[in-house]
Formats: structure tokens, C-alpha cells, sequence
């Protein structure tokens, strides 16, 4: 007899919890759906931008010096006479 009471308990409280997890399901779709839920997530991501930009603008800049930044092979100088081969020797 105990564990058939105990048996038919555990089936009810299984109901009860997928009664319950429906019914917060629906809830959720309805809050989700709402406008109230809209706007709050608007001014989530709105101030989430503000703070990224924020962090962008007083993180350090690296200052770089742009001689060949966007050369394929760096070109080496030389001065004149100091290569006897070319035009200018």
C-alpha cells in the first residue's frame, strides 16, 4: 500500500510540475511579446553601446609610424655613389 500511495504521489507531483513549466512557458511568450519587454531590452542594448564606446574612447591609442605600413616589401634606401652598379653611381 505504501508504495503504490508513494507511486500515484510521485505521478502527481510529475503533473503538477509539467502543469507548471507550461504555464511558465505561456508566461514567458506573453512577457516576451509584450511592449514593456521591447522597450527594456532597447535600453539594454543602447547603453551596452554607450559603454563599449566609452571603453573604446579611453583605451590607449598605439601610435604607429606609417613608413611601408601598406608596402608589400620594404624598400631599403641608399645613398648615392654608395651602390656602383645602378644609373646614379
Amino acid at each position: 500500500m505504501i508504495v503504490e500511495e508513494m507511486h500515484i504521489e510521485e505521478s502527481e507531483i510529475l503533473q503538477i510540475n509539467t502543469k507548471m513549466e507550461e504555464e511558465a512557458e505561456k508566461a514567458n511568450i506573453i512577457w516576451r511579446n509584450s511592449v514593456e519587454w521591447a522597450k527594456l531590452q532597447l535600453q539594454k542594448l543602447a547603453t551596452a553601446q554607450i559603454q563599449r564606446q566609452a571603453e573604446k574612447d579611453s583605451a590607449p591609442k598605439n601610435k604607429l609610424n606609417h613608413i611601408g605600413h601598406h608596402k608589400k616589401f620594404k624598400v631599403e634606401k641608399l645613398k648615392q655613389g654608395e651602390y656602383l652598379h645602378g644609373v646614379d653611381a
